[in-house]
């Protein structure tokens, strides 16, 4: 009886853990999107303003990117034994 609640509970915790993955993944792709729309902004101020607009610090896009681009090619699926 208490092996088949572990069982229980231990597909219980994979699928909040696998609900997060996937909650993680949309996030970063959400960044994504939020910071290419800044940098396209930014190029647009440029135009209006010169050197004067302070331009996006997008260090992490391209990591951020990346990182989007492999949890949605290759997303964590977890299979209870």
């Amino acid at each position: 009886m208490g092996n088949k609640m572990t069982d229980s509970t231990l597909l219980k915790l994979l699928s909040v853990d696998s609900d997060l993955v996937a909650q993680e993944t949309e996030l970063r792709v959400q960044l994504e999107v939020i910071q290419a729309k800044r940098a396209n902004l930014q190029t647009v101020l440029e135009m209006f303003d010169g050197d004067k607009t302070t331009k996006p610090d997008m260090k992490g896009a391209k990591e951020t990117s990346m990182v989007a681009a492999a949890a949605i090619a290759s997303p964590t699926v977890y299979s209870a034994r």
